[in-house]
């Protein structure tokens, strides 16, 4: 059950908070399934949301919340709705023009039908050192408690991003799955990305991108940058020529502009060719994919080469041009659990620990350290380190070094000796 959401004064969060949740999904005052998504970058956020009102609503956002009147002098975003023949009406509203790194206070309604709860979220760092955290896919039903234990575990170190590789619920246009899905707090205050779901389709239905915006959405398919990286997310029909000029002008784009390139998505991509051809031609970094159910990591690959696998020893890996690394992120919560699978030449580690994971990343302009644990222990079940730092091969220890020396070695045999024996005084003992 989700608690209420505190303001980041402490003076006034007393006199703010309100009487729990009546039920999961629920946001107060007619208001289900909030949640906080990725805008185009660090300065923007989305907000999407259910009601049951057919009236128009909006985002009320301060940055300020204990100065007299703040909401009515606060920056107010229109929500749009969405056409889909459900229950529940759907909102969407960008947020845009974010200071980096000031926290703010929004609520979802309007003044003459209500509002929600306050929710509280900080604004991206605008820092080249920062970190996201990563999951697999969740599949979420109805209340599902190991979904919401494992977003706890993977913002408790708060990341500035989410990003959910994977389905996010178990059925694409499931109500109840959502309540379940958005019922974790981080989900109002970290922005999250979903990964486009398996039912997802070209010709038909894109529930994912009606549920969850996201952003520069194309077929199926979503990118944007945050700080120093470009994320580019593909839909589930990878062998498309559509996917590949979407990957392909979109990581031309970024180029030049981020120090990183994350590709994530819901399939099984170090085991599929055709993905790691697209993704080395288009100088992908680090590739998350979210339905396998599983934890293993590949070798650098590089669909370009002779050899197409830099089998680097040890947990630091220095890609070269065009080397990619794949991650297979195991599930978000206790379903699906599968033992690893796969092309075992390109694996250069694989686990199943039988529950939950989660990932967070590390990124400086050097460096991506991708280090995965378990939720129940938090016991790190991996790590592995992107380096663009030279190369330095330790020298030998002092003591491990030769002595030069000018004497030739001796090839004689020792000469006995010639000295005698000191004589006695002392007679025998008789």
């Amino acid at each position: 059950m989700r608690k209420t959401a505190l303001l980041t004064a402490v003076s006034v969060a007393a006199s703010l908070m309100v009487a729990p949740m009546a039920s999961a999904g629920d946001n107060g005052g007619g208001y289900y399934n909030v949640m906080l998504g990725s805008g185009t970058d660090e300065t923007s956020v989305t907000v999407t949301w259910d009601q049951d009102l057919i009236s128009s609503t909006v985002v009320d956002i301060v940055s300020d919340p204990t100065i007299p009147d703040a909401h009515g002098s606060g920056a107010v975003f229109s929500a749009h709705t969405e056409g889909m023949p459900y229950s529940a009406h759907h909102r969407k509203a960008k947020v845009s023009g974010l200071t980096p790194g000031q926290t703010y206070t929004y609520r979802v309604g309007n003044e003459s039908d209500g509002w929600s709860d306050e929710m509280t979220f900080t604004a991206g760092s605008g820092s080249t050192s920062w970190s996201f955290a990563a999951t697999g896919a969740p599949n979420t039903l109805v209340d599902d408690a190991t979904w919401a234990s494992t977003v706890t575990a993977a913002t408790a170190t708060h990341p500035e991003l989410l990003v959910v590789a994977g389905n996010a619920m178990e059925k694409a246009n499931s109500t109840a799955g959502r309540y379940a899905f958005t019922d974790p707090d981080a989900l109002q205050s970290v922005p999250t990305v979903t990964g486009s779901h398996s039912s997802d389709s070209f010709g038909g239905s894109l529930e994912t991108a009606w549920h969850f915006q996201q952003p520069n959405f194309s077929f199926g398919n979503t990118a944007f940058t945050y700080n120093n990286v470009g994320f580019i997310g593909v839909t589930p029909q990878l062998e498309d020529y559509r996917v590949e000029s979407f990957i392909t002008s979109n990581a031309d784009a970024m180029r030049g502009q981020v120090d990183w390139i994350v590709l994530f998505g819901m399939s099984s991509l170090a085991n599929k060719p055709y993905l790691q051809k697209v993704a080395s031609n288009a100088s992908i970094d680090l590739v998350l994919s979210g339905n396998d159910y599983f934890y293993s990591r590949s070798h650098l690959l590089n669909a370009n080469s002779e050899s197409n696998e830099n089998k680097a020893d040890g947990n630091v890996l220095y890609p070269g041009d065009n080397d990619t690394l794949f991650v297979s992120l195991n599930s978000a919560t206790d379903r699906n659990l599968a033992q690893p699978t796969g092309n075992s030449e390109a694996q250069a580690k694989s686990a199943q620990d039988g529950t939950p994971d989660y990932t967070t990343v590390d990124v400086t302009p050097e460096e991506l350290t991708i280090t995965t644990r378990d939720v129940a222990s938090n016991a790190v079940i991996d790590t592995v380190t992107l380096s663009r730092k030279q190369i330095i091969n330790p020298s030998p220890i002092a003591s491990e070094k030769p002595t030069p020396t000018s004497e030739k070695p001796s090839t004689s045999e020792p000469k006995p000796t010639t000295k005698k024996p000191e004589p006695t005084s002392e007679k025998p003992t008789t």
